[in-house]
């Protein structure tokens, strides 16, 4: 929530505050991810984004993948 938002559109507090913009999870261009891809950016990371691998657990990970997805849905 603190960098893409309550709503996944990358206007979280800490946004702002960034040199790159954060992602937009309910945008066009998001949404051509695969879920691997959005799996592999979670676990990775992409500076300034940083890596979620040793914080949550693979399953975690998958399920983040999967809430995502349901933002910017009516």
């Amino acid at each position: 929530k603190s960098c893409h938002g309550a709503g996944g559109k990358g206007d979280g507090p800490k946004a702002a505050q960034l040199e790159k913009e954060c992602g937009d999870f309910t945008s066009a261009g998001f949404k051509t991810l695969t879920d691997g891809e959005v799996y592999w950016m979670t676990t990775e990371g992409n500076d300034p984004m940083p890596t979620f691998k040793k914080k949550t657990t693979d399953e975690e990970r998958w399920q983040i993948t999967h809430y995502v997805r349901t933002l910017g849905k009516k």
